[in-house]
């Protein structure tokens, strides 16, 4: 404030106010914008930083007509560069179909000719499936926070029809997984859609050896490069080793009996039957106890 009352009694002629001070009152209301003692500073310091980051699009004449058409609320064409909000919307829209439909089977048309941003408007496009696969692989993390914010029966339904043109065309017809961006991110929920829709794909060692993965409790999380023996507590490991004798012993790989998931599940068995022959006593006390006496150390006492 100070400075800004210097510089108009120096410079009252001057309407315009230099760079340097704006910066200053903007670095001013970042700092006290939390400042919640004062609600009306709050609310002025708010007011500045939002005049500063956001976009102009509302003129009410041109800055320079030769330099492009500009946007407007208003519906009266003064000037002949204007164009109205709605057909300036229109027009983006127009361009963006064009965009998408001339390169229906270019898979690098989507990386190259949209951005992120784009991303909620392109997926309710009627899509090839060479875009949705360019999509898949190029926007895995976008994709999956959409998933999470939406219902995901569509965005699943790409990876099946993925998964199967994926199949169609390997030399020994043979399931494949983790091959896009997007597979290590989904849930293990949206893993099970895909198992119950797809079964074959428990044909796939990559596919059962990540949906074991997301069977892990996910306060194991906090333990990763630990010991699994000496630091992680008993609770947590004999949960996890629940859930993979429960999925060992489920009729999914039991149905398939093929060498892969024979291995998978020969091994599960004999680990658990390990740990609990080396955990018995401990494992009583814990389950009589419901996890009471489990001190997080790991040890049995």
């Amino acid at each position: 404030a100070k400075a800004v009352k210097k510089w108009k009694n120096s410079f009252s002629s001057s309407d315009r106010t230099p760079e340097r001070i704006k910066k200053l009152i903007f670095r001013n209301a970042a700092r006290n914008v939390m400042n919640g003692a004062d609600a009306e500073l709050q609310r002025k310091c708010v007011q500045t930083i939002e005049d500063r980051v956001s976009p102009r699009i509302n003129f009410s004449k041109p800055a320079d007509e030769s330099r492009g058409v500009y946007a407007s609320h208003e519906k009266t064409a003064n000037y002949k560069s204007f164009i109205s909000e709605a057909d300036l919307n229109a027009k983006f829209d127009a361009e963006m179909d064009k965009t998408l439909k001339s390169n229906a089977r270019n898979a690098n048309a989507l990386q190259n000719g949209f951005k992120r941003s784009a991303l909620k408007w392109i997926v309710k496009q009627q899509l090839t499936l060479t875009q949705k696969q360019a999509l898949l692989d190029s926007f895995g993390a976008d994709l999956a926070m959409l998933m999470s914010e939406r219902d995901d029966d569509m965005f699943l339904g790409w990876i099946l029809s993925d998964l199967e043109e994926q199949k169609s065309h390997a030399n020994n017809n043979y399931e494949r997984w983790g091959f896009r961006s997007v597979h290590g991110m989904l849930t293990l929920r949206q893993m099970d859609v895909i198992k119950a829709k797809r079964k074959e794909i428990l044909q796939c060692s990559s596919f059962i050896t990540a949906y074991l993965q997301r069977l892990m409790p996910l306060a194991i999380v906090a333990y990763k490069n630990r010991n699994w023996s000496d630091d992680i507590p008993l609770s947590l490991r004999w949960t996890y080793m629940q859930k993979l004798y429960e999925c060992a012993t489920s009729t999914d790989l039991l149905s398939i009996g093929n060498e892969t998931s024979n291995s998978i599940r020969a091994y599960i068995y004999f680990e658990y039957l390990r740990f609990v022959e080396e955990h018995y006593y401990a494992l009583n006390k814990l389950n009589n106890n419901g996890g009471a006496n489990d001190d997080g150390d790991g040890d049995d006492d």
